[in-house]
């Protein structure tokens, strides 16, 4: 059974049709939401309702407070709201995944909360008391989200931020902000695995190097550098459970086939992005990709070497 994020988002979904009519280790659980999940946020009431369950009346009401303090603000005024108020949605999703941790260790994952899908390839169906949980979390802009490994955690809802700052910050926070909520709303991985198509690696990466040489001095350009780094070291080496390796081994057919399809990502990544620090990058990566002596341990040693030339990354 299939328990992927998506499971999250059809329950948001439902809720989000009933407030329109009102006017107002278990196989793999969520870890994607899409637009229509993201929508409820634009729907959190200024005051605690009926719709509002008790535990999260606390975080509505942070939220309720920094819209106030948007109402009249200046951009960059409104740049520094958004930072404040990043920190203590942060501080706040913490600590009610503390509060919820005994339900999401062992009631989350429990059969009983799923319905299996009619087609096995399709997430699960969240009911019972996950599904209400979900309803009261989207209520106030909340979802379940699935880090992988049987670890769930509780975050804003991908737009979460976009809804409630569009229009208000400068231009390169208005991106960043746009270019997380992009992110957030389909996860690239799970259980050091790639979850998404290769292609979508160096989209990702392009990005967010768009928006460094857009904005070098933005406050976010440096988060933006971790993130473009991120994306690219796994659009170059994969992960530990999804590496990028050309192996001549003729009874790993499959793993020499999926690389012939990475290595044609990079070439269209190349034709596409001439002018990409990425692009100069694909020849050593190839170079590294058909290292397998001492069972790979060579091109592991490569990669860390690679890492710490081109990007100041340490093993971690």
């Amino acid at each position: 059974m299939r328990k992927i994020y998506i499971a999250t988002l059809l329950a948001l979904t439902s809720l989000a049709a009933c407030n329109q009519k009102d006017s107002t280790e278990a196989p793999n659980k969520p870890t994607q939401t899409t637009e229509s999940a993201s929508k409820s946020s634009l729907n959190t009431p200024t005051t605690p309702s009926a719709k509002i369950a008790p535990e999260y009346a606390e975080f509505a009401a942070l939220t309720q407070a920094a819209k106030d303090k948007l109402a009249n603000a200046t951009p960059e005024q409104a740049n520094e709201i958004y930072a404040e108020h990043r920190k203590a949605v942060a501080a706040a999703t913490e600590e009610l995944t503390k509060k919820e941790e005994k339900f999401l260790g062992e009631q989350y994952h429990n059969e009983e909360n799923w319905q299996q899908s009619e087609n096995e390839d399709e997430p699960s169906i969240p009911k019972g008391e996950v599904k209400a949980r979900m309803d009261k979390l989207a209520s106030v802009g909340l979802v379940f989200f699935d880090e992988g490994e049987g670890i769930v955690s509780i975050r804003q809802q991908p737009d979460y931020f976009k809804n409630l700052f569009a229009g208000k910050v400068t231009p390169d926070v208005a991106e960043f902000i746009d270019l997380n909520a992009n992110d957030d709303k389909k996860p690239v991985e799970n259980d050091a695995a790639i979850i998404v198509p290769w292609a979508e690696l160096g989209d990702r990466a392009f990005a967010w190097e768009s928006f460094i040489k857009k904005y070098p001095d933005s406050a976010y350009a440096k988060e933006a550098k971790e993130q473009f780094q991120h994306y690219a070291d796994s659009f170059l080496f994969g992960m530990d459970n999804t590496p990028v390796e050309a192996s001549t081994n003729p009874d790993l057919k499959d793993v020499a086939q999926e690389y012939q399809k990475i290595e044609k990502t990079w070439s269209d990544f190349a034709k596409a992005h001439p002018n990409s620090s990425l692009t100069p990058l694909f020849d050593e990566a190839r170079q590294i990709a058909k290292m397998e002596q001492n069972n790979g341990q060579n091109r592991y040693d490569a990669i860390t070497k690679f890492r710490k030339e081109k990007w100041g990354m340490e093993e971690n």
